[in-house]
């Protein structure tokens, strides 16, 4: 296997953004920087040019969110937490041909450090904090048609700073951490709304990065 280093560097150094891939390119969106600041800031990096490029800013500077692409045509930042205020509720939409983000429908519950997957033309996000450092069960479920969030069942266990992805249409939560790491892996049934628990990871993890190939 090789590898390719990407040359060209962000414009601005970010720590807890969410990234994407969307569309043949590979978003940063928001995050923090070193002096505290909530970064609303949004960068694309174009492989076959091997550059970045700023693109539209979220209304609102946040990190600890999750991020999530529909139809290869729209991001959605979701929760997180901004400076001065509780764990966000509020979610935008960006607009890769209109290089805009609008608000959309504000999470039932807000949280940070949540993971988010989008699974037959919905968007759920999973788990992540309420307040403080807790350990939220709480899963909720998008639908774009009638920009709604509804609940689904919850976690069997707790946890922020996991991990989610999608393969052969079932929602997996992966690790994550509510006093410690966790090994603990479950899987979304949407059918059955119910969740059921699978083989555990190797290592116990949490703020891990999950992807479904």
């Amino acid at each position: 296997m090789q590898v390719r280093l990407v040359d060209e560097p962000l414009f601005l150094l970010v720590y807890m953004p969410c990234t994407y891939f969307i569309s043949f390119s590979v978003c940063v969106v928001g995050g923090g920087d070193s002096s505290g600041t909530y970064l609303s800031s949004v960068e694309c990096y174009d492989p076959p040019t091997n550059t970045w490029t700023l693109k539209a800013s979220l209304l609102g500077g946040r990190r600890y969110h999750a991020v999530v692409a529909m139809e290869e045509k729209y991001l959605f930042a979701i929760g997180g937490e901004r400076s001065g205020d509780s764990y966000l509720k509020t979610c935008e939409r960006y607009s890769l041909q209109e290089d805009t983000w609008v608000t959309v429908a504000s999470l039932t519950v807000g949280r940070y450090a949540l993971a988010a997957a989008s699974m037959q033309g919905f968007i759920y996000a999973v788990g992540g904090s309420e307040s403080g450092n807790s350990a939220s069960k709480v899963v909720e479920r998008y639908t774009p048609s009638t920009d709604k969030w509804e609940r689904v069942a919850d976690l069997g266990t707790g946890r922020r700073g996991l991990g989610a992805a999608v393969v052969n249409n079932r929602l997996f939560a992966v690790g994550g951490y509510n006093g410690s790491s966790l090994k603990v892996v479950e899987v979304f049934n949407p059918e059955e709304n119910t969740w059921g628990r699978e083989g555990d990871l190797g290592t116990a993890r949490g703020y891990l990065a999950v992807v479904g190939v």
